[in-house]
């Protein structure tokens, strides 16, 4: 959103077109904030809100998201322009098209010597063209190209002599939410919690765990650390062992089972009440 800009000279018009976008921007945040929070379905009084469906594509919907950003960013900056455009026109009496060509107006001294110098690096390109026809347009676009740096220029002395606040925030990954059913180690009240989805038969999730246990002892009570069962099709045992840790989890002996199955080299149903029965569990 744009706050009113501020100078030193009246600017009802300028205060009513911001506010105008800035009410407009405000119903565009209410309508979207009333869509997330919109039920979708209802499953057996199980109500679905487009939050909860939008959590499940964050990664989906974030480029598209930042998107939409890159061009209300480029609209807002666009939007800012025209109003100092406008209001600096109305203080000079004169229309935006003619405070433009007052912007890039002014001498415009090309040395010969860079004329020359551009000429000679680019010879091939102007292969066409006598050599006075190609300098003059050389001349011409160097021309053209310190006028609009004294357009860019005098933008930013208006924009200096103007109070501008923007307000229109980036998209970033919306966070999920978390409850305290899932185990995890480390101070609840911790900065970052970091929430592992894991496959007790995945090769790659056993070869992370000594990375874990050394990261939770570097950073201690700064980092929680919770598990979330995530077994996979392609894993045939993955879905009984999540099952089994469950269990050992409902007996306070999550943790001693996890270490004991990404240990273990066999999780099949006697190597599970093996385990089990080690951690003296009621089977």
């Amino acid at each position: 959103m744009l706050k009113l800009l501020t100078i030193k000279v009246p600017l009802f018009i300028l205060k009513f077109s911001v506010m105008m976008f800035v009410i407009l921007t405000s119903m565009t945040l209410f309508v979207y904030a009333q869509l997330n929070s919109t039920i979708i379905a209802n499953v057996n009084n199980r109500k679905i809100t487009q939050q909860e469906v939008d959590n499940t594509i964050t990664a989906q919907l974030l480029p598209l998201q930042q998107q939409i950003h890159a061009l209300r960013k480029a609209a807002l900056e666009n939007y800012i322009l025209r109003v100092l455009l406008e209001n600096e026109a109305r203080n000079r009496g004169i229309s935006v098209d003619e405070l433009k060509k007052q912007l890039t107006a002014g001498k415009i001294d090309i040395p010969a010597s860079q004329i020359e110098q551009a000429f000679l690096e680019n010879a091939s390109a102007f292969a066409q063209m006598s050599p006075d026809e190609a300098k003059e347009r050389i001349r011409l676009d160097m021309e053209t190209q310190a006028r609009m740096r004294n357009y860019r220029t005098a933008i930013l002395k208006l924009k200096e002599n103007t109070q501008i606040e923007t307000q229109l925030k980036e998209p970033v990954l919306t966070s999920i939410s978390f409850n305290d059913k899932a185990p995890s180690i480390g101070n609840k009240n911790a900065k970052i919690t970091i929430i592992e989805f894991s496959d007790f038969q995945c090769p790659y999730c056993k070869k992370i765990q000594p990375t874990i246990k050394q990261m939770l002892q570097s950073f201690g009570n700064d980092v929680r650390f919770a598990f979330k069962h995530l077994p996979l099709n392609i894993h045939r045992q993955a879905f009984l062992a999540a099952q089994a840790a469950f269990c050992a989890g409902e007996q306070e002996k999550f943790w001693q089972y996890h270490d004991a199955l990404f240990a273990s080299t066999d999780l099949s149903p006697e190597a599970l009440d093996k385990v089990a029965s080690g951690l003296d569990l009621d089977i």
